[in-house]
């Protein structure tokens, strides 16, 4: 099967690595991987089907070029849940949900399957589904979780705990849904009750508050390393991970943490907030301390007992294992019946496609240029 697959390889953080794991198994089930960066994207000639690996530009993407090929659409969280995360952040609300409703209604109205980042936004998905009339069934309309996969492209050794301070990291982007002022709360009262340092893998690239939490911890006992390219140093030389989730969100209850695998993979023990599934499934077998509160997290980052191998751990979130569904759904991919409003969506997109394309056009012709001009100039007299 010639797959078209939609993502963008090569970024940083989450987005990469779906890729990746999506493209590495595929190939190695015997199919023919038809790569689509969907920051400077084709239209997959050849291809059977399309499917996407990642949230926003690859679904806008994949649903542009799918045309009349089946499409399988992957929504690793819920887009409404992360666009109210922005919104609580100082964002736009109605360009926000403009955006929303541009780039995710055409997936769930066109899709013949989908995969989300787990179960708990399956269900949002199938209420999503439902209000645009796609009352289609499991079987003619699959939805599947595909949790994260186990981060096996990281070479990062597993190591005993560093004897010393007590070292920790943070490692990510510093999202909408990040709370970085419990964070820095908790760092703090830690240095204060014990010798401990702090590494900062990744940071900005997303509205979050990186630069004010940046000039709040800065010191001698704080490295901000931003984004590289090869993170194992920074990871050997770390004992425990810390994320904690801002309150009044919905994305933690919806989405993932591909930081919480990476620092089990690497041998550390992770502090994370409870709430996400797999932080809270984690958290039954003693892999991840879940906490609820800034106490908790201080008193779990102080406590330096080791966590159990993560053997198991990776068993459950086996790259192959995770995506069966799709595998099967390519064995014999068909289309669903699109909801009504199809095209109604496609008829009202493409007319303002053709708008913005025309004002643009206006925009960069001389006589327009020479009336703003005109217009300034007129303003200062």
């Amino acid at each position: 099967m010639k797959v078209g697959l939609v993502g963008e390889p090569g970024a940083a953080g989450f987005a990469g690595k779906r890729f990746e794991h999506f493209r590495r198994v595929l190939g190695a089930a015997g199919h023919d991987v038809l790569p689509v960066d969907a920051r400077s994207p084709t239209a997959a000639p050849g291809a059977d089907v399309v499917v996407s690996a990642g949230i926003y530009r690859p679904t806008s993407v994949a649903v542009e070029i799918a045309g009349e090929r089946p499409l399988w659409i992957d929504l690793p969280g819920d887009p409404f849940a992360d666009a109210q995360a922005v919104v609580l952040r100082g964002g736009d609300a109605h360009q926000v949900a403009q955006d929303c409703a541009r780039v995710f209604l055409p997936a769930l109205a066109r899709a013949d399957a989908f995969s989300t980042i787990g179960s708990v936004s399956r269900w949002t998905l199938v209420g999503q589904l439902g209000l645009l009339g796609r009352f289609a069934g499991p079987t003619e309309l699959p939805v599947h979780p595909v949790p994260i996969a186990w981060p096996v492209e990281d070479v990062l050794p597993r190591h005993a705990p560093p004897i010393g301070p007590l070292r920790v990291l943070l490692a990510g982007s510093f999202n909408t849904w990040f709370d970085e002022d419990a964070v820095a709360d908790v760092l703090l009262d830690v240095m204060a009750q014990t010798d401990a340092e702090v590494d900062v893998l990744g940071g900005p690239g997303q509205p979050g508050g990186y630069d004010a939490f940046a000039r709040r911890m800065a010191g001698p006992r704080v490295r901000f390393h931003g984004w590289v390219e090869d993170p194992v140093a920074v990871y050997r030389q770390c004992e425990v991970l810390l994320t904690m989730d801002r309150a009044g969100t919905w994305e933690p209850l919806t989405g993932s943490r591909t930081r919480v695998l990476t620092a089990l993979a690497a041998g550390l023990r992770v502090v994370a907030s409870a709430g996400p599934e797999l932080v809270d499934e984690l958290a039954q077998d003693g892999h991840v301390a879940a906490v609820r509160t800034p106490a908790e997290a201080v008193a779990a980052l102080l406590d330096r007992a080791p966590a159990p191998p993560v053997a198991p751990v990776a068993r459950r979130f086996d790259a192959t294992l995770v995506l069966q569904p799709l595998l099967r759904w390519l064995d014999n991919p068909t289309r669903a019946r699109p909801a009504a409003v199809t095209d109604a969506l496609t008829h009202a997109l493409a007319g303002r496609k053709r708008a913005e394309a025309e004002l643009a056009a206006i925009r960069s012709t001389w006589a327009f240029r020479l009336g703003r001009l005109a217009g300034r100039s007129r303003g200062r007299g």
